[in-house]
């Protein structure tokens, strides 16, 4: 396919021989119609989880047991779609329900201590900055807002970037003022939420230079960025698409392209090319998804920086972007259902939680 870059072959001669991984369950925690869960980056055995009926629970994967589950919804009869710890050891905890994020203190969960009324829309992800100073969420109407955690006001609106439903939203680890987000109309943007512009796009499916897909579209489902002392790595974002492929893109290069041909004038940010972002197409040709792609993470699996894949097709789908194509794939696991979200786990990186749209929080140790 040609989407193999030098970046690739420069690790690939570098790098350890391949290393034989498998996905076992070894355990799962009852937790009806979940839809997305997350885990505190210092706390490796609770887990926050967003429910479908309008509430939050936490469960306790030691002993595969929920501890406390209560209702956020305030009588609206919204669902939860997305959770984050606010905190590194996990005491307060933020659910996107409806158009509000709603923060809660883990020792008083009857009632939230901040309620931001960020949408007259509903929220379909809300994430918090690994710093903990701010908080983003994406909405239906294709708007990012961040707010300040510090002055629990709202700090920025970014609008005009997406045409219709913003569906996911990511933090850049190294770049505290860049958010990213993606969305319904099969694009990705990089922000400058401090200001409150784009920096890039890129459309999806035109990688190769030509129009995008009208049947299997490639929207935009999650968006996931490690955080990794990588240089190269660093510079890496991977998207879940609906039309089965993980795409992989180069957020440095985009910039690099555009002063290229600066002079020109002949390109313009929203069709990148594709030697400029594009790194890696993970389709079906590679061993990838058959249907599309739920959701995507980065985790220090095994001490290596991996990128877990989970989809319609039930299949789970660990990746090491080091690698070159014909070896980018490093492990496969069937799932008894659909997935809905990957969350890394374990103090030894050797976990996965995943929730689907059975009624079980799956847990699976990498060997």
């Amino acid at each position: 396919r040609g989407y193999e870059t030098d970046w690739c072959r420069q690790n690939e001669a570098t790098s350890a021989e391949k290393v034989v991984m498998a996905l076992r369950q070894v355990g799962k925690v009852r937790c009806e119609g979940t839809n997305a869960i997350c885990k505190p980056r210092e706390c490796d055995w609770k887990v926050g989880c967003a429910l479908e009926e309008g509430s939050a629970a936490i469960l306790d994967v030691r002993v595969e047991e929920c501890v406390a589950k209560w209702s956020v919804d305030g009588g609206t009869g919204c669902s939860a779609a997305s959770v984050a710890f606010l905190d590194q050891l996990g005491d307060t905890i933020c659910v996107a329900v409806g158009g509000d994020v709603k923060v809660f203190d883990l020792r008083k969960v009857h009632e939230p201590v901040q309620t931001h009324a960020l949408s007259t829309e509903e929220l379909n992800q809300v994430i918090v900055q690994s710093r903990g100073k701010f908080l983003a969420a994406a909405d239906d109407l294709g708007h990012v807002h961040v707010v300040d955690l510090e002055s629990q006001k709202k700090f920025k609106t970014m609008r005009g970037g997406h045409e219709n439903m913003c569906s996911a939203v990511a933090f850049r680890p190294r770049r505290p003022w860049e958010v990213l987000s993606g969305g319904m109309d099969c694009r990705l943007v990089r922000w400058d939420f401090s200001r409150g512009t784009p920096k890039g796009a890129w459309q999806m499916g035109c990688e190769d230079g030509k129009s995008e897909k009208v049947f299997n579209p490639p929207m935009v489902h999650s968006v996931a960025v490690p955080d990794t002392e990588d240089a190269e790595l660093s510079r890496m974002v991977a998207v879940a698409r609906g039309d089965g492929v993980v795409g992989i893109y180069d957020l440095e290069s985009e910039k690099l392209a555009k002063r290229s041909k600066s002079r020109s004038r002949t390109r313009s940010m929203d069709t990148p090319s594709k030697d400029a972002s594009c790194r890696m197409l993970l389709g079906q040709e590679l061993g990838g998804h058959r249907s599309a792609v739920a959701h995507v993470t980065f985790g220090q699996f095994l001490g290596t920086c991996l990128l877990a894949s989970g989809g319609n097709d039930r299949r789970i789908v660990l990746w090491d972007l080091s690698k070159s194509e014909n070896e980018v794939k490093v492990l496969e696991h069937n799932n008894r259902r659909k997935i809905n979200w990957l969350c890394p786990g374990g103090s030894s990186g050797s976990c996965l939680y995943v929730c689907d749209v059975g009624d079980d929080v799956r847990i699976y140790n990498i060997e």
